[in-house]
Formats: C-alpha cells, structure tokens, sequence
C-alpha cells in the first residue's frame, strides 16, 4: 500500500493506548516495509517489528529502528499487550496458520489482545495464495477458547485492493 492501512491509522489516532491509559508493547510479525509499526512507533508503543525478509527489514528500519529479521512464528520474547497482523496471517497457508494462534498465545501477556486487519475476505482458499482468503470466523479458530473476539469493524475496500477488510480485535478471555 506504501502507507499504513488507515484502519489501524484511525484507531490508534482514535485510541492510542487500545483501551488503556498508555500505550504497551506490540509485536508486528511480517512487518515487511514498516508502516504500520510506524504508525504504532509513532503512537509511543514499544515495537517489535519482525520479518524474514532481510530487505524489507532495511526499509521497516527507516520508520522503526527496532525492526529486525526474524521468524514471527517461532518468536518467544514476551510480553507483549497487542499483536498486530495486516498481510501476515492470510500470507500463510491454511495448514500452518494453527501457528500463529499457538505464537499469539505464547507471547501475550495476561491482558494481551490481537488486532488485525482481516484481509482479503470473500476470496476464496481454492484460489489459492498468498493472499489466502481469510475472515474473522478463521482467526478465531486457530485463537481458540483462549481468546474472545471483542470487536468486529466494518467492511472497507482500502486503494486499489478489490477485497474487502475488516479490523477485528481479540482479547484473552
């Protein structure tokens, strides 16, 4: 997008601490170029930004100077208040996205909550990917009992994106 998904944009301009007085540490797993870390940097939240992509980290580090190279789904370093996902969970594939609720649950904290931007919704798994179709019902399978969804935004079709997302939020139940 070159800029950060002005979902997360406009809910931390709205709320800066996610329902807190101030805010935490996130930890931004597939962070690719940095601007959505940036936005949360920006926002006075302790960022962790992580991706495997060596060159994608060098530009996140222009916005995020914590951002590093790293596999997200084997990351222990804990605890983090929120987890942030735009473009990382529909980036893996069906089998493995268990991972990323066994991750989530790892490395948040007691009060931790998931925010993500789900993406592309109404595509279908047949298709293929990544993208990989993705919807709100999907992250709550792999959060399990462990988690609750809290928030469900609307749907939005953000720039030249044809699929619709939406900003969900999960919080440990």
């Amino acid at each position: 997008m070159g800029r950060a998904n002005p979902l997360l944009s406009d809910l931390l301009a709205e709320d800066p601490g996610l329902g807190k007085e101030n805010p935490g540490r996130v930890f931004v797993p597939g962070c690719g170029s940095g601007w959505d870390a940036s936005v949360f940097h920006t926002a006075g939240w302790d960022v962790v930004a992580v991706d495997m992509a060596s060159g994608a980290i060098e530009e996140a580090q222009k916005l995020v100077p914590s951002a590093v190279v790293g596999d997200a789904l084997r990351w222990t370093d804990e605890p983090f208040r929120v987890v942030f996902d735009h473009t990382f969970f529909c980036a893996l594939a069906p089998d493995d996205r268990p991972e990323f609720g066994k991750m989530a649950d790892r490395v948040l904290g007691d009060d931790g909550r998931v925010v993500s931007v789900v993406f592309p919704i109404g595509r279908s798994l047949e298709k293929g990917g990544p993208p990989y179709g993705m919807s709100p019902e999907a992250v709550d399978e792999v959060l399990g009992d462990g988690f609750v969804r809290i928030s469900t935004g609307p749907e939005a079709t953000i720039g030249r994106r044809s699929w619709p997302h939406k900003l969900c939020i999960w919080e440990r139940s």
